[in-house]
């Protein structure tokens, strides 16, 4: 470590730059701060176990994580002639989804009717800003539901949230 440095005055470069780089300031275009999830971001899911099945969190972007990033699961339908689907998006790291907090949820409608098993990919793609978007792709289809999240719980006008999605359609893998 270098000691030479006021402690109190990287803090608060390091912040002032932060905050540059969440309004998308000019300046701080080519500047590359790393930062990371602090709590793995997933949905709940069914695990069948013989005859029972066990709510779990499925963490599709890891604690840990460097952002901005852009990370997909699969998943499938449990029943025959499943319609419907509701995801519950989550932060935590408990394996019981009640245990984490919910951020919302994106309902997937009007899946064909079939054998069980249909895949839906769900992509989570989180930015510096802390937009987060939420998609599923139901694969028989191409149907993709979406959901916009802010993580930072401040309100976006208009200009900025297309700012924000035209960011993360760059993310996306």
């Amino acid at each position: 470590p270098d000691y030479s440095i006021d402690p109190d005055l990287a803090v608060t470069c390091g912040a002032a730059i932060k905050a540059a780089m969440s309004e998308g300031e000019e300046s701080v275009r080519d500047t590359i701060v790393t930062d990371v999830v602090s709590h793995s971001l997933g949905v709940d899911m069914i695990s069948t176990f013989g005859d029972h099945q066990i709510l779990r969190l499925s963490p599709i972007i890891h604690r840990g994580t460097t952002i901005p990033t852009s990370r997909s699961s699969v998943y499938c339908t449990l029943h025959d002639n499943q319609r419907t689907i509701e995801l519950s998006i989550l932060e935590g790291d408990e394996r019981d989804p009640e245990a984490n907090t919910l951020l919302g949820k994106v309902h997937v409608v009007d899946i064909p009717r079939g054998p069980k098993g249909q895949e839906i990919c769900v992509t989570f793609t989180y930015d510096c800003s802390g937009i987060l978007e939420v998609s599923a792709e139901l694969r028989s289809t191409g149907r993709i539901f979406t959901k916009l999240l802010n993580r930072r719980g401040i309100s976006l006008d208009a200009a900025s949230l297309e700012k924000a999605k035209n960011r993360i359609r760059s993310l996306k893998i």
